[in-house]
């Protein structure tokens, strides 16, 4: 149900939504809409454990409402997962720049799956091991 109503706010396509497993508590900090929904495309707690700690280290889940502009000047990596180059993550939608959702979904439907088999835990051992992923 919660991904299904973030899907009609923020106008993206419906996907199934799985209701019988266990829930997750994320750090109230961090408790926004856009962390929801990655609960929600994640269906396995253990994999979105490791993605919330991947999220954490690289943006702290910063996005432009979230105090900072996740914005690296250094590297130019960008937003929530901190792509880099940022504009990459228009593979997920127009709006990435601006959009935490879009942001999320690009990095689990798209990124994830094309470098890390879609799992944020081997994603994170790679972070583990490089210091980036």
């Amino acid at each position: 149900m919660l991904e299904a109503l973030l899907l009609a706010l923020f106008g993206l396509p419906t996907e199934p939504v799985v209701s019988d497993r266990a829930e997750v508590v994320v750090h109230a900090s961090r408790s926004r809409d856009y962390v929801h929904y990655a609960k929600v495309k994640i269906q396995d707690i253990e994999e979105f454990k490791c993605f919330d700690e991947l999220m954490q280290r690289e943006s702290s889940w910063r996005t432009k409402d979230n105090p900072q502009l996740a914005d690296n000047p250094k590297s130019s990596a960008y937003g929530i997962p901190q792509a880099l180059p940022g504009h990459k993550m228009a593979t997920a939608g127009h709006d990435w720049a601006t959009n935490p959702i879009t942001q999320i979904r690009w990095v689990i439907d798209y990124y994830l799956p094309e470098r890390y088999e879609g799992s944020p835990c081997k994603a994170l051992q790679h972070h583990d091991r490089k210091g980036w992923y």
